[in-house]
């Protein structure tokens, strides 16, 4: 639980960097984050093998399946906070130049509603809203190739881009598609175990 809200966090908070500019500091507090989550899913991960080994007695009834998919999740939201470090460093590039915000803008809160939705299926375990979410996920890897063409597209249309932002924009892109592609793991990994 504490994993989803560090993630959640991160995520925001790297995007209000971008749109205020002025808050620059909020990058080093979503590294920091990153290394707490670090700590956090080791420690879950070094539980979770104790108990997969037998090394701990355990007043909780799990079975493998459920442990091997606690340990897919725990890594993969891991991933998650990976991802959003390197979108955060692309952010701190381009803080302040809000003609980059609408680039990406469909896809963050398409994004950030995904994080919320899955991330809560761990707890509520809403099946059949957990296969229509990873369904329309599996509809962003196409949505991923249009959305780049259109916005190489409209690069080379344009006279007045900043064109040295546009690779930081292209890299938070590419990452912020990158954690829907895990979110879909997490919810594979969630059905896998739990159902």
């Amino acid at each position: 639980k504490r994993i989803k809200e560090l993630i959640i966090w991160m995520l925001k908070n790297s995007f209000r960097v971008l749109e205020g500019g002025s808050e620059r500091y909020l990058i080093d507090e979503v590294i920091e984050k990153d290394k707490e989550v670090d700590k956090l899913s080791l420690f879950s991960i070094r539980i979770i093998n104790g108990i997969l080994n037998n090394r701990y007695d355990t007043l909780v009834d799990l079975d493998s399946y459920k442990l091997n998919s606690l340990y897919v999740i725990v890594s993969r939201m891991e991933n998650i906070a990976d991802y959003i470090v390197t979108i955060s460093y692309a952010v701190k590039n381009i803080a302040g130049d809000k003609r980059c915000v609408p680039e990406f803008k469909g896809v963050l809160n398409k994004t950030i509603n995904y994080v919320f939705d899955v991330l809560d299926m761990i707890d509520n375990k809403d099946f059949e809203s957990l296969n229509e979410i990873i369904n329309m996920l599996d509809n962003m890897e196409d949505e991923k190739a249009k959305y780049l063409y259109e916005f190489n597209k409209k690069i080379v249309m344009e006279k007045n881009n900043n064109l040295e932002n546009i690779p930081h924009v292209i890299i938070i892109i590419e990452n912020l598609f990158n954690i829907n592609s895990i979110l879909k793991d997490i919810g594979e990994s969630i059905i896998d175990g739990f159902y």
